[in-house]
């Protein structure tokens, strides 16, 4: 079995991977089974199994620790997954509310890798200063991220709206 490294699905029903070694292949739509996954601008990572007519397409996983009440928890986090989501799901017990990126409730300092929290309402500087909303944080490589108190982020956030 081998990962290829990029996929896109082309117009004509197909999907063409690239693989490591550069050998670029077009497999057929309907061979292509998505785990996971519910973002459009999703990179994916092709599988092809031994069965030789079926395609498994995945996300690429990365390793998040997060630092959160002192104590360290490390997490495999799909890219289209939400640090949130899996951190609930491994039993982490952050706050949070609204899970869309609008109430400010699961705050987090990046200190290091990177997230794409484009759907999330934070400004661009506060962004660039390192936060996230880890309900819209969707790692794009292996991060460390610390849980902060909502009032960090909300005084940050207000003194950018009102510098506008």
């Amino acid at each position: 079995m081998a990962l290829a490294q990029s996929v896109i699905c082309s117009a004509q029903g197909f999907v063409v991977s690239r693989s490591s070694a550069g050998i670029t292949q077009a497999v057929a739509a309907e061979r292509v089974h998505l785990l996971g996954g519910r973002r459009k601008s999703q990179s994916w990572r092709v599988q092809e199994e031994r069965h030789p007519r079926v395609v498994h397409c995945r996300a690429t996983v990365h390793e998040v620790k997060m630092i959160h009440e002192g104590k360290s928890f490390i997490l495999e986090v799909a890219e289209d997954q939400t640090i949130l989501e899996v951190a609930l799901d491994n039993g982490v017990e952050v706050p949070h509310d609204c899970k869309l990126g609008v109430c400010m409730t699961c705050p987090s300092k990046v200190e290091s890798g990177e997230v794409d929290q484009s759907e999330g309402m934070l400004s661009d500087d506060v962004v660039e200063r390192g936060y996230a909303l880890m309900c819209v944080a969707y790692p794009r490589k292996d991060c460390v991220i610390r849980t902060i108190p909502e009032e960090e982020l909300l005084s940050l956030q207000l003194a950018t709206a009102n510098d506008a």
